[in-house]
């Protein structure tokens, strides 16, 4: 009899606005500062124009930080080396837009 494979999981992750233009204090590309999320598109008015809405440079990005569990494994006191290498086996980066967060 086959043993059934289990993929489950819970992940630790913030959503973040990402630029991927020039940011302020002349930085390249990159995870912006929490505040340019209305920026981003996120804002509870959708009725007013938000500064920054109209740069398509700016958009959401999902950053990953943690493995609280998986494959029915709670990780939770687990080494943080373990839980990280399991992060970054977990995630499949798309440059932007999801990475896991920068280690250290």
């Amino acid at each position: 009899m086959k043993s059934r494979v289990k993929r489950s999981i819970i992940l630790e992750a913030e959503v973040v606005p990402y630029n991927e233009s020039s940011r302020e204090g002349g930085r390249g590309p990159g995870i912006e500062e929490f505040w340019h999320l209305g920026a981003a598109g996120v804002t509870p008015d959708t009725t007013q124009e938000v500064q920054g809405w109209k740069n398509r440079n700016r958009h959401l990005c999902l950053v990953f930080f943690d493995v609280l569990h998986l494959d029915g494994r709670n990780l939770l006191n687990t080494r943080y080396e373990e839980r990280r290498h399991c992060l970054e086996k977990a995630v499949r980066v798309i440059p932007g837009f999801v990475s896991p967060s920068e280690d250290g």
